[in-house]
């Protein structure tokens, strides 16, 4: 239990420590699934949603709730009033992203929402030519612990 603690750790400092700049050499049908991916889930298009994301796909909700590529989707519906017009990209803090073996790709960012400063990571692959969500996870922030100071 230990050691993966210690493996979260280590590869979340390696995230922290690349360059943001790195995200403008991103493939531009990466950053294209990225987007398309967002709109179907909030404009409500489970078979886009489906069409880019990997079969094993596993999420981690705020709440701890962790689901599989079907029970993700069926919380995707239509609302009552869609948003019209291109969505605006959201404004994401920190953000810091690393590239592996030109088919894997690990996304770091913040995002400043009601409950405060959450954490979002997801990681992307490329499955028989096409980017696909294969897992994601949101955190909800972290409160500060009171109690005494260091001795």
């Amino acid at each position: 239990m230990r050691l993966s603690h210690v493996a979260v750790a280590a590869m979340l400092a390696g995230l922290m420590g690349m360059s943001g700049a790195f995200a403008q050499d991103l493939p531009a049908d990466l950053t294209q699934a990225r987007a398309d991916r967002r709109e179907s889930m909030i404009r409500g298009n489970p078979p886009m949603f489906d069409k880019l994301t990997t079969a094993g796909f596993i999420s981690v909700e705020p709440t701890g709730r962790i689901e599989n590529k079907a029970e993700r989707a069926a919380r995707i519906v239509t609302p009552a009033t869609p948003p019209q017009g291109p969505l605006a990209p959201p404004q994401r803090l920190n953000e810091r992203t690393i590239m592996y073996n030109n088919d894997m790709v690990v996304f770091f960012w913040q995002q400043t929402m009601p409950q405060g400063v959450q954490n979002f990571t997801e990681t992307w692959v490329k499955e028989n030519g096409q980017w696909k969500c294969a897992a994601s996870h949101q955190s909800l922030p972290v409160p500060a612990v009171a109690g005494p100071g260091p001795r």
